[in-house]
């Protein structure tokens, strides 16, 4: 372990980076980053009093490992956080079906033989039952 002491940086990052991979590929209907990132930073916590208290290399290893298993976790809350289908003003979180969406095109519109494809900026729905929802969503 003693080769990575001088890059705690590199350990970290690459722990985030980690926990964003988990949640891409395995997790993205887990709801519970938030309390499994609580769990692992009481776990460091604990880890860490008794590392110092008992000074040994192997309390000292398993603090570490919680503290890096904490921002494997945080990577994994944070990318939760940002995907779009758990913002509350998602289009799948409408009560109707949506009939019509006004928005404002935010890139170019590439043509192909047989269809177009372009990114659009949803700015209201017109459900079914008449009911008109704005979504304002934050630009980036």
């Amino acid at each position: 372990m003693k080769r990575w002491a001088p890059y705690p940086f590199v350990r970290i990052v690459l722990s985030f980076i980690a926990g964003i991979l988990v949640y891409l590929y395995t997790g993205k209907e887990f709801r519970y980053s938030p309390e499994l990132f609580a769990f692992f930073v009481a776990l460091y916590l604990v880890l860490y009093l008794v590392a110092h208290r008992l000074k040994s290399v192997e309390a000292n290893t398993l603090a570490g490992i919680a503290g890096l298993l904490c921002f494997v976790a945080d990577g994994m809350w944070v990318t939760h956080q940002h995907t779009e289908v758990h913002r509350p003003l998602h289009l799948s979180k409408l009560s109707a079906t949506p009939a019509y969406y006004v928005g404002v095109v935010d890139d170019y519109v590439v043509q192909k033989p047989g269809y177009q494809n372009t990114v659009l900026q949803i700015e209201q729905v017109q459900s079914c039952r008449g009911q008109s929802a704005a979504l304002r969503a934050p630009r980036l």
